[in-house]
């Protein structure tokens, strides 16, 4: 694997890989995402991936996935590290039972998302799910 960062006058940070880019910023002020919020994205990504996978192989649909991340980081010594990580999975459906979500969410933090398992070497990662039944009608 391998990516190219193409740091702009402005002080963009342009991360290439092929034809596909991500821009990132860590001045003032943003312009753009800082790394360490792409970190938290590209967790929340990846586990968005394996949990989607996980559901359509057990055919429950669903009609909207929203991962929230949030993260505590230490402030000396340097460098500052993520501390504390927590993922919140929010899930509308009328298929989704909260079981089938908390299982897929467990599989994909605890065995399948390599970004997740990279960071719980340096920090916890924990999770809770909600789910929007929407064949309830209110």
């Amino acid at each position: 694997m391998k990516v190219s960062v193409n740091v702009q006058e402005d002080g963009l940070l342009v991360s290439q890989k092929d034809n596909h880019q991500m821009v990132l910023h860590g001045g003032q002020p943003r312009l753009a995402i800082s790394p360490m919020e792409a970190v938290l994205g590209a967790l929340a990504s990846c586990s968005a991936i394996d949990v989607v996978e996980i559901l359509h192989k057990k055919r429950k649909a669903f009609q909207n996935l929203v991962i929230d991340v949030e993260a505590e980081r230490r402030e000396q010594p340097y460098p500052r590290i993520f501390t504390r990580i927590h993922m919140h999975f929010h899930l509308e459906s009328n298929q989704v039972r909260l079981e089938d979500l908390e299982k897929a969410a467990a599989l994909s933090v605890d065995k399948y998302c390599s970004v997740a398992g990279m960071l719980k070497a340096a920090c916890p990662v924990t999770w809770s799910v909600q789910v929007k039944d929407l064949a309830v009608r209110a």
